[in-house]
């Protein structure tokens, strides 16, 4: 009963829903760095004065040390490929039609990392890769990570 699963198929699933709404506030820090890159395409970040630390997207109080961050500075749009993974079926279980990949971007001039898609055949990435952030065009953008329309590698 309490076995660790080795076969997903065998896993029991109740089908139903839960109605639940919510709503997210992205904070001070996190509605600037939207805006900056709905209207620049640059994405901002924050730097702890005690830690050194450099936050992307940026947070209003250091993780570390819990002080607050009032330096901001503009970091990316390239960066490092840290992690990756290829995605082939849905969160429904449902097989995609084409493979996602999502990665783990540390862009250059930040400590953290942000989690996006990642375009191109997921056999030709590798982690420490040079990456770079493809934005939609200014006028599509709506202040949201999906202005990221992706990030691809660097190497041509």
């Amino acid at each position: 009963m309490f076995d660790k699963p080795t076969n997903p198929d065998a896993i029991r699933l109740w089908p139903g829903s839960i109605p639940v709404s919510h709503r997210y506030t992205a904070g001070l820090a996190g509605e600037r760095f939207f805006r900056t890159l709905a209207e620049r395409g640059a994405f901002l970040a924050a730097r702890c004065d005690r830690c050194s630390v450099v936050y992307c997207p940026p947070t209003a109080f250091c993780e570390r040390c819990l002080g607050a961050i009032d330096e901001e500075l503009e970091v990316g749009p390239a960066g490092t490929l840290e992690s990756f993974t290829v995605v082939r079926i849905g969160f429904d279980g449902e097989q995609l039609a084409a493979p996602v990949v999502v990665g783990l971007i540390r862009l250059h001039g930040a400590d953290t990392c942000l989690v996006h898609r990642v375009a191109g055949d997921p056999t030709l990435l590798s982690v420490g890769m040079d990456v770079e952030a493809v934005l939609r065009d200014p006028g599509a953008r709506t202040g949201s990570l999906d202005d990221v329309e992706h990030f691809e590698s660097t190497r041509r």
